[in-house]
């Protein structure tokens, strides 16, 4: 019979695995929320960006009304502000990839997590079952043990009288008693016994 005092390596193997698990989950989850800070960060420059796009149209196009008296300094001011809007749809253009990769990230960090979260719920339901396995074969023991000492305790007071009866020539009845008694036992044993692959 296992000792009471020590703990079972199957179930601290799980708790280190479920552990490990839930370092990775709170990990996953950390990533997650980096990925969505700079998601909405990078959105919100590619929104700036598109209003400052407009906004250097727009005055390119007020330009172009006023150059009609100094055609060749409105010429130069629009090449000026068409080499800044090629910047800057560069720049959103490196924004929208930037956007592109992060949404890719977080698609990836989510399929972790869902990974992740149905291993640990898979191991929880490993260990309910390991548990009860464990709490029926301590039931089971506890069983074999008491019947173990009430065969002792008749053994021990099996006497030499007793003895005699259960030899007796004529009528046979203590020996039947005693057969069916061993009998009996057998059967209270043969229940309470664990067997391999049951539990």
């Amino acid at each position: 019979m296992a000792q009471q005092g020590q703990p079972d390596p199957v179930l601290a193997r799980m708790r280190d695995a479920m552990k490990k698990l839930t370092v990775r989950i709170t990990e996953a989850e950390s990533q997650m929320a980096a990925a969505q800070a700079a998601q909405i960060a990078a959105e919100a420059q590619v929104k700036e960006l598109g209003a400052k796009l407009e906004a250097a149209s727009k005055q390119l196009k007020e330009l172009t009304v006023k150059a009609g008296t100094d055609k060749e300094a409105a010429e130069k001011k629009a090449a000026e502000l068409e080499g800044k809007i090629a910047l800057r749809d560069k720049d959103n253009e490196t924004l929208t990839t930037s956007l592109t990769k992060w949404k890719q990230g977080y698609a990836q960090l989510e399929n972790v997590a869902k990974t992740t979260e149905a291993k640990r719920s898979a191991l929880d339901t490993q260990v309910i079952q390991l548990q009860r396995r464990v709490e029926d074969r301590e039931t089971k023991n506890r069983e074999l043990y008491r019947l173990g000492n009430e065969i002792l305790d008749r053994y021990k007071n099996f006497g030499l009288g007793n003895a005699l009866a259960a030899r007796e020539p004529f009528t046979g009845i203590s020996k039947v008693k005693l057969h069916t008694l061993v009998q009996d036992y057998g059967d209270k044993l043969a229940d309470q016994t664990v067997r391999a692959g049951k539990q």
